[in-house]
């Protein structure tokens, strides 16, 4: 939308009646992008809390003028603090790293708290450990990892694909087992289609993609099979290299608006013992809104979730691999649209917590796993973002909004006990 505002500034419609569009309005226009605005003039507007392993609070990053902080807060108090002293690791990395760090920006992610006194975040593309009492850091090694396979859980399986179809192969002997024989090219099991996907020529090969989904006994994968064979393309011409003199012929699968030549992808399972192929009874959607998977924490036991076209209407299902059977858990219809649709499972209590818009603000519910029942558990004309942390022997929430209170957002609520 922002991209499509400046588009229309630049439109000679829009400039009818004008003299001339100069490079300052141009230029005050771009500073609208988000990119601009984001944490540089428009500060917190989102902010994650990450939570530490044992649940006894989390850590979050702020923006402000005066640059970024990483902070945390523990529940047993309350109290918000700095999460480590950024002046001391600003020292350590710029004696490390021979560079200049900024304590109030330091290029620092992918942070984890192992426990109350290690930390563990990527600097300059490697990951460090740091030890709080004494302040030294320390490099780990990286995993050595491929895009196109996945370990299974138990750590005996390695799955990936040949020849368009899915394999798995053992850890410790190298043995393979074929699961899927009817792929092919356009027909591609264990693979999916990247909506930025960009294809070089009319014949040229579509970028590689590998995806499954393991459940936590390594028993089942869930993955899709791409199917790309009624698939239609919109092309690009890319000047953008001189020394070619002429344009090149770029390509990409997309549909218009009620088209039905586009990326399909159908879900299936495999038992990795017996390597049975299972197809529920699903839709075959585009690429753009497929079905989407939750394991449980029951063998066997796995959820999907999905939208209509045109996004109306979404479904919730429950799936039982073991019987081969599948139960609608909730249904929810619109005329407009149904967006941020989200799900938490809290199966201890046969329960899934619900985000939805369907009472006009987007609230919070529970759903009964035993007799369908919903129960509206938030009241009032707010918007509840997420939900970030349950504890399920309390029955507690803590979910993060926006509106709920005059002049806080964020706001996120302290632990109340729902059910």
């Amino acid at each position: 939308m922002r991209s499509l505002f400046i588009f229309l500034l630049c439109s000679p419609f829009v400039l009818h009646g004008q003299t001339s569009l100069t490079l300052e309005d141009y230029n005050r226009a771009v500073q609208f992008q988000w990119s601009n605005l984001n944490n540089q003039k428009v500060f917190n507007a989102h902010v994650d809390l990450n939570w530490f392993s044992d649940k006894s609070g989390g850590w979050f990053l702020t923006h402000s003028k005066e640059g970024k902080e990483f902070r945390k807060i523990t529940f047993e108090d309350n109290e918000i603090t700095p999460l480590f002293d950024h002046e001391r690791l600003a020292g350590i990395l710029s004696d490390s790293s021979k560079e200049s760090i900024q304590v109030n920006d330091l290029p620092i992610n992918s942070i984890k708290c192992i426990n109350p006194n290690h930390l563990e975040f990527r600097f300059k593309g490697k990951n460090y450990q740091l030890t709080l009492d004494r302040y030294e850091i320390q490099l780990l090694k990286d995993p050595v990892r491929t895009p196109y396979e996945e370990e299974s859980p138990d750590g005996n399986w390695i799955a990936f694909s040949k020849d368009f179809n899915l394999y798995i192969r053992s850890s410790q002997s190298g043995d393979q087992k074929q699961l899927s024989t009817k792929g092919k090219k356009d027909y591609e099991y264990g693979s999916n289609y990247g909506w930025a996907d960009i294809i070089a020529g009319e014949n040229g090969d579509r970028p590689q993609h590998f995806e499954v989904n393991w459940s936590s006994d390594s028993k089942w994968i869930q993955t899709y099979i791409c199917d790309l064979r009624s698939a239609q393309k919109m092309y690009l011409l890319d000047w953008s290299v001189d020394t070619l003199y002429r344009p090149r012929l770029l390509s990409y699968y997309r549909g218009s608006p009620g088209d039905t030549s586009m990326v399909y992808m159908i879900p299936t399972f495999f038992n990795t013992e017996t390597g049975e192929e299972y197809r529920p009874a699903l839709p075959r959607n585009t690429h753009i809104n497929s079905v989407s998977f939750r394991w449980s924490k029951t063998p066997g036991i796995i959820y999907a979730s999905y939208s209509e076209r045109g996004f109306q209407k979404v479904h919730l299902i429950r799936l039982d691999l073991n019987t081969k059977t599948q139960k609608e858990l909730y249904v929810e219809e619109s005329k407009t649209n149904i967006d941020n649709f989200g799900y938490w499972l809290v199966e201890e209590k046969n329960l899934i917590l619900i985000t939805s818009e369907k009472d006009g603000w987007k609230l919070l519910y529970s759903l009964s796993l035993k007799t369908s029942e919903l129960q509206r558990l938030t009241q009032g004309n707010f918007y509840v973002h997420s939900i970030d942390h349950i504890n399920k022997e309390k029955g507690e929430i803590i979910f993060s909004a926006a509106g709920k209170e005059p002049n806080r957002n964020p706001y996120h609520a302290t632990p109340t006990k729902f059910f």
